[in-house]
């Protein structure tokens, strides 16, 4: 707290320059990017930098600077003098915090460029940067300098017996002399150096016996004297890397092979342990051997800085200390491979250039040798042949970040003839190459492919026929497309899809290109039949006029479905299949009727998501009941989640019992009238229909989320002002004809969350004051919206407020001066046109 005190003194004491430099300066492991963001995200410069941004370098890289100018300006530029214009009008009058964490500079002249664009910002700007170097340091005109010291003996053993996990009341026996012994013999190896500290104790059994603790720290103490290091942290990481099993020494190793401060994917690294053979294991055993290995090497604190993308996937990367150590560890056979000349021993590279590495990358297509090629530079815009016919022993050939535009990539056309040759790939990724027009005949010569997650079927001669596929084990995912492509029924039934146990999910799909007749696109799929264990299955583009057998009775463990833009005029009976949960149907132009049929002899007895898009000549959905005829059956059960969209003929929905939340978009008024036989709905979505107001009947509903979008005839909400007293979320975006709200809001006693964005015309939001229980409240670009009612200040509970694009913004709400604050004063949480306000004594 001391050192983050200090430094946070430094950014906010007077300046009389436009910008400063103000520097970190420590030897590797002793803290600094760890107090450089201790300092970064504390509330006090959150008042005082309202702009802020944080640059990952790197010591031993070039000094970056179009990294630091994309992250400041969250763009690319196509030359130095452009980056230069870019950052200049980025920060402009802006009191900016700039951190260049890990910074080492070589170049001068690059630095004193950028130094003239941050010279444009508001007086107290401030770049912090962290260094190893008092020499870098110096050179940046940097005043002050902040040593950061290493920690003293006390804090190094809390430290390590926090690490450890050591039971609490064994550390509170300070009496305890073997403890304390052992303990400070083991933190006088670290120097001070938290990282040593935490690699050390990571070392040390878990709330385990007080013996077998004090064994295992002696042991370490020992082996720690044998090692002959000038650094501190070496001889730790050096023991922690010793003790590992040989395989896991192999998959550290290994990480040698991305560069320094790279984000690396958790799922990738996995998968490249695997190609290389490292984890000796088969079947559906690897990705738990695989996980176990990974865990392992993060308790080690091999890795670090957890991060997860949209989508769920994780990246970590490697503290600037610990990759200067699995250098060591990796000698020559694992390598990034920069301007230098190319390693003899070389196994496994990846390739960083600046430039086109046109000498670099003719050596390593001669060796024959070679496992791993990852392509890791925007410069490469091209590969050559030889790669695929020399190289033919490659474990793992990776295109993903290169100027390829990807290798999966959008504009790759066509793979070279001679992918075929290699011997050892065992994932060959092409999903997203949206231009692939066809995969070159032999692909089934690469028996030990394992994920070929895109299989594009091309008209060319040379392009490999779907009865390749026969010859693959294949695993996960698999999408054949370009279906119309098939020439002859036998290549279809050579497929033998069936016999793919490993495929958990399945895509088909027929193109726009080409002609086929129903006739034949019916018999191409009869014989495209899934493995029985299929979870997930797309079917799309089909030109049949019917669908094939196997989706009555061969489809029981399937979970998804996806039907999509294809032609037949009945839907098969789906409602058998016990273990749907989600179904999606888009684009059945020709479905006029969903009849009794679909619901098979189970009613969907799991399904819980039901989406159902742009089937413009649907005019009827049976339900079950009511129905003549002896069918007794209970259907939709589990359905919670219905979305109707673009289905102008269909006026009366089914009977769904438990069903909860519904969207209707762009589908015939008559729907929103049908929703009064459904049961009582926690959440509503209306969108793009001509209603100018919500009837009154759903006043009796017991809606909590209603949401009303794109709806341009909207003039008011609820009918005579009568609205659900259940609600508790309501949203209003793009509703261009809404004036005011001043009535409507006022029986909402429940409402807690209100959201308005994009309606043009809104002037009036005077019954907010009614809102008693309302705890967040935004309000987003509504341009004709001069202030906020008076009386918010009485909305106690209100928690949060949000406005953005509001002319009520500019110069009402400034903090203590504006002539609305008094109403806003009291909410913990402001956020006022991308300024975030905290309240100091909250």
């Amino acid at each position: 707290d001391t050192d983050r005190d200090e430094v946070i003194s430094l950014l906010l004491s007077e300046a009389k320059e436009i910008f400063r430099v103000v520097s970190i300066v420590g030897v590797g492991g002793v803290g600094k990017t760890t107090l450089a963001r201790l300092v970064y995200n504390d509330e006090a410069l959150e008042r005082n930098f309202r702009f802020k941004y944080w640059i990952s370098l790197g010591n031993g890289l070039r000094f970056n600077v179009e990294r630091i100018g994309e992250a400041i300006c969250s763009k690319k530029f196509p030359s130095l003098g452009d980056l230069m214009d870019g950052v200049r009008r980025e920060l402009l009058r802006k009191r900016f915090l700039v951190v260049l964490d890990n910074l080492c500079i070589e170049e001068m002249d690059l630095w004193f460029m950028l130094k003239n664009s941050f010279n444009v910002g508001s007086p107290g700007s401030t770049v912090l940067i962290t260094t190893r170097s008092v020499e870098v340091a110096d050179s940046l005109g940097s005043m002050p300098l902040y040593y950061l010291q290493p920690l003293h003996d006390a804090d190094c053993l809390d430290m390590l017996w926090k690490v450890a996990l050591l039971r609490r009341e064994e550390k509170e026996e300070k009496q305890n002399i073997e403890l304390l012994q052992i303990s400070k013999i083991l933190v006088a190896h670290c120097g001070g150096l938290p990282l040593a500290v935490k690699v050390l104790g990571a070392l040390l059994p878990y709330n385990e016996e007080m013996g077998d603790w004090l064994s295992a720290a002696t042991l370490a103490s020992l082996e720690l004297q044998k090692y002959s290091y000038t650094s501190n942290i070496l001889p730790v990481l050096r023991l922690s890397y010793d003790l590992l099993p040989s395989n896991l020494k192999q998959c550290f190793a290994y990480c040698s092979i991305f560069p320094r401060e790279y984000w690396i994917s958790k799922e990738k690294l996995l998968q490249l342990w695997k190609s290389e053979g490292f984890l000796q294991t088969s079947g559906s055993f690897f990705e738990d051997i695989a996980e176990d290995c990974f865990m392992k090497l993060l308790q080690r604190l091999f890795f670090e800085d957890f991060v997860r993308d949209e989508s769920g996937n994780m990246f970590c990367r490697m503290h600037d200390v610990v990759y200067d150590f699995v250098l060591t560890v990796s000698l020559a056979t694992c390598s990034v491979v920069g301007p230098e000349i190319v390693a003899k021993e070389l196994h496994h590279c990846s390739l960083v250039f600046e430039s086109e590495p046109s000498t670099q990358l003719r050596y390593l297509c001669n060796k024959e040798d070679l496992q791993t090629l990852l392509f890791i530079s925007s410069k490469f815009d091209s590969i050559p042949d030889t790669i695929f016919s020399r190289l033919s022993h490659l474990h793992v050939l990776d295109f993903s970040q290169s100027g390829i535009s990807e290798l999966p990539c959008y504009n790759l056309e066509e793979l070279p003839k001679t992918v075929p040759q290699l011997t050892s790939p065992v994932n060959l990724c092409v999903s997203s190459c949206c231009s692939l027009t066809y995969l070159p005949s032999g692909i089934e010569k690469l028996r030990l492919l394992e994920k070929l997650p895109t299989f594009v079927l091309g008209k060319q001669s040379d392009s490999a026929k779907l009865n390749e596929l026969s010859e693959l084990d294949l695993k996960e995912r698999l999408e054949i497309k370009n279906l119309e492509n098939v020439n002859k029924e036998a290549e279809a039934q050579g497929a033998e899809l069936f016999k793919k146990v490993s495929i958990h999910s399945l895509e088909l799909s027929w193109g726009h290109s080409g002609v086929m007749s129903a006739q034949m696109s019916a018999k191409i799929l009869e014989y495209l039949y899934p493995p029985l264990n299929l979870r997930d299955f797309c079917l799309k583009g089909y030109k049949g006029s019917r669908f094939p057998s196997w989706m009555n009775w061969g489809l029981r463990n399937l979970s998804s479905i996806s039907l999509i833009r294809c032609s037949c005029q009945t839907l098969p009976p789906l409602g058998q299949l016990p273990s749907l949960k989600f179904l999606y149907l888009k684009g059945m132009s020709e479905v006029q009727l969903i009849g009794l049929e679909f619901y098979g002899d189970g009613g969907f007895p799991c399904l819980e998501q039901l989406e159902i898009y742009d089937m413009p000549n649907l005019e009827e959905w049976m339900s079950i009941e009511g129905s003549s005829g002896p069918l007794s059956l209970e259907v939709f059960p589990c359905l919670d989640k219905l979305v109707v969209k673009g289905c102008h003929r269909l006026t009366v929905l089914p009977v769904i019992p438990n069903l909860r939340s519904l969207a209707l978009c762009d589908s015939n008024e008559m729907l929103l009238h049908s929703v009064a036989h459904l049961p009582p709905l926690s959440s509503l979505v209306v969108e793009k229909f001509k209603l100018k107001f919500l009837t009154s009947y759903f006043k009796n509903f017991s809606i909590e989320k209603l949401t009303f979008y794109d709806c341009d005839n909207l003039d008011h909400l609820f009918e005579n002002n009568q609205a659900p007293s259940s609600l508790k979320h309501l949203s209003i975006l793009y509703c261009d004809r809404l004036m005011s709200l001043s009535l409507d809001l006022r029986s909402l006693t429940s409402l807690q969350r209100f959201d308005v964005m994009e309606c043009e015309q809104l002037r009036d939001i005077s019954g907010l004051v009614s809102l008693g229980s309302l705890e967040e409240l935004s309000i987003v670009s509504c341009p004709m919206l001069q202030s906020l009612p008076s009386g918010i200040r009485y909305l106690t509970n209100l928690q949060r407020l949000v406005i953005k694009g509001c002319p009520t913004s500019q110069g009402r709400l400034e903090k203590k001066n504006g002539w609305d604050w008094p109403e806003i004063a009291h909410i913990p949480y402001l956020e006022i046109e991308h300024k975030e306000l905290v309240l100091e004594d909250k």
